[in-house]
């Protein structure tokens, strides 16, 4: 995972967002994930630039919470019951 973080940290020293120095779709589909990867438990701090584009895209998703984060948390809730299970 640090190593995609790590891909995207080098993306955002060139840019703002993602694919441009504007907020587009494919900010959207990024968020997707990093708002899963983050509900997961994995650790976006040591990507400054990472997680510094987290919180700004969190900004300009209308209802980001209610959309994408808290789908993410629910998501990862599941997979870790399923996991329990199977245990």
């Amino acid at each position: 995972m640090d190593t995609a973080l790590g891909f995207m940290e080098g993306y955002l020293a060139k840019t703002r967002y993602i694919a441009s120095d504007n907020f587009t779709i494919a900010d959207c589909s990024v968020m997707a994930t990093l708002s899963s990867v983050v509900a997961f438990g994995h650790s976006i701090d040591k990507f400054q630039l990472v997680k510094a584009y987290f919180e700004r895209c969190k900004n300009e998703i209308k209802d980001y919470h209610e959309t994408c984060g808290e789908g993410a948390g629910v998501f990862a809730a599941y997979v870790f019951g399923a996991l329990r299970v199977l245990e």
